[in-house]
């Protein structure tokens, strides 16, 4: 196997492994929950992985169209492969601004919840001499 293949086929495992991490990303914004700092080390590494895999791929590409031979016997190989590796990155692209658009849902909510915090917390300061001032048990027979 060329090493180009070898190279592309890892990157099409990296894009497998980043569209199930963006699925269950994505269930954890519907359910509310952030991710942990071992999920974020493990999307923070998965995603340098995909950048030097696109690396090599594009050095191993400019080294073989440096040489023509070895490039015309594989081009149509490499090129349909190249393009379903470009689709799928779009794919991972979608994915990515679907969960970046539930992410700020999910911060304008907490941003709204925390507003009316604030908000009851000032009615409850705005009230609380009236409350210190009252009698805490009233006695029917007064």
């Amino acid at each position: 196997m060329h090493p180009i293949d070898l190279e592309l086929q890892h990157l099409e495992e990296l894009y497998d492994k980043l569209e199930i991490q963006l699925e269950k990303q994505y269930q954890d914004l519907k359910a509310r929950r952030l991710p942990g700092p071992d999920e974020e080390r493990q999307a923070a590494t998965l995603g340098q992985q995909t950048i030097a895999a696109e690396k090599r791929i594009a050095c191993f590409m400019r080294d073989l169209e440096a040489d023509p031979e070895t490039f015309a016997s594989c081009r149509s190989k490499v090129a349909s492969r190249a393009a379903l590796l470009r689709a799928r990155a779009r794919h991972v692209l979608a994915l990515i601004e679907r969960n970046a658009a539930g992410l700020g849902q999910l911060r304008s909510a907490a941003r709204e919840s925390l507003r009316q915090l604030h908000v009851g917390g000032q009615f409850l300061q705005s009230v609380r001499g009236y409350r210190e001032v009252r009698p805490k048990f009233i006695d029917a027979r007064q």
